[in-house]
């Protein structure tokens, strides 16, 4: 669930809230009142964590592509979040959320180790939750949501959380050429080469991408209509 649980820093303390059985208004009051102060925080802005929040909280059979395409636009059109917001975020999430996520059975890294890994993947992740392509600008919309656009139109069915998990964790490989192999997916492969390349030399992923857009479809770079908004 990579694209979701790193999803710019903090954003992943909120998933993994989610994940863990958890709901927003089950949580300590401890655990509120830090989130509440993130979201106050200039990592609240950077993130725009508040818009993410209707994500965790919709229902599991209620689409949140709107969700996400509205988090995301209001994500992408703010300034990058700095490492000192990013560990500031993290370190006050986990303080007053810790103890839920490990009462609900979550293993939790050191803070420290925590703060670097999302330090590391934080420019790489928004790098390809922010790609836009000129082909669809007009339809204002971001690369991610159009393909969980693309999705829910093949499927019939509305995309949810698990809608993401399923497609993350193998069952994009299922998808038609028409949704994998676009310039925006290669735009995303483009950038994940760049920034996190440990996950694009998983070959279990890339031998079913390559057998199916074919081999110089990773091996490309990003396409010119698509960029970084």
């Amino acid at each position: 669930m990579l694209l979701l649980r790193v999803l710019f820093g903090v954003s992943c303390i909120l998933v993994g809230v989610r994940s863990q059985g958890l709901s927003l208004s089950s949580l300590s009051p401890a655990c509120q009142s830090a989130l509440g102060e993130v979201i106050m925080s200039p990592a609240g802005t950077c993130l725009n964590i508040a818009e993410f929040l209707p994500v965790l909280e919709a229902s599991s059979d209620e689409s949140i592509t709107d969700s996400i395409d509205a988090w995301l636009s209001g994500a992408c059109s703010a300034a990058p979040c700095s490492k000192e917001t990013l560990a500031n975020a993290v370190t006050t999430a986990i303080s007053g959320c810790g103890p839920d996520l490990i009462n609900a059975g979550a293993i939790l890294d050191p803070l420290p180790v925590m703060i670097d890994s999302i330090e590391n993947i934080y420019t790489g992740t928004r790098g390809v939750l922010c790609l836009e392509n000129e082909k669809i600008k007009a339809q204002d919309k971001l690369c991610v949501t159009q393909i969980l656009t693309d999705v829910q139109n093949l499927t019939a069915q509305p995309v949810t959380l698990q809608t993401i998990v399923g497609l993350v964790t193998g069952a994009a490989a299922m998808l038609p050429a028409n949704i994998t192999c676009t310039d925006c997916t290669q735009a995303i492969w483009a950038v994940l080469k760049e920034e996190i390349p440990e996950i694009v030399d998983v070959s279990s992923i890339t031998g079913g991408i390559n057998s199916k857009c074919g081999v110089r479809f990773l091996r490309g770079g990003r396409p010119h209509d698509v960029h970084l908004i």
